[in-house]
């Protein structure tokens, strides 16, 4: 079927949707997705990198407290305590281990064990 007009067909424009709150409805959506956890890859990546971080400096934070504590004790002549001079003896321990290693010896303490054989996702295998 066809349809003669006596002016042609004209799409409207769109009217200004702002009373309506589409902008907020949409900052509403993405503020919810963000504080129910819903994250994208990369933004997990970067939270979780973030958290080992963390974790790592608060441990080597209190290990240096602990440390300096004792160094401190030790250095005013302070008789230290069971646990602190457990945790002196482990460290002077430690530390002579460290210098009788080899370099290779070292790189194989330090390094974390997982081997990737594949740059094919499907097929990563790790190896501990």
């Amino acid at each position: 079927m066809t349809v003669e007009m006596e002016k042609p067909f004209v799409w409207p424009e769109i009217p200004d949707l702002a009373p309506w709150g589409k902008t907020e409805r949409k900052k509403e959506e993405n503020d919810a997705v963000a504080s129910a956890g819903v994250q994208g890859e990369n933004q997990q990546r970067a939270s979780a990198r973030k958290l080992r971080e963390q974790v790592q400096n608060l441990f080597k934070r209190e290990e240096v407290l602990t440390n300096e504590a004792i160094v401190r004790k030790k250095a005013a002549g302070v008789a230290l305590t069971a646990e602190e001079q457990k945790q002196e003896d482990e460290r002077l321990k430690r530390e002579a281990e460290l210098r009788s290693m080899t370099s290779l010896q070292l790189w194989e303490e330090k390094r974390t064990g997982k081997v990737i054989t594949s740059d094919e996702r499907s097929r990563f295998t790790i190896k501990v």
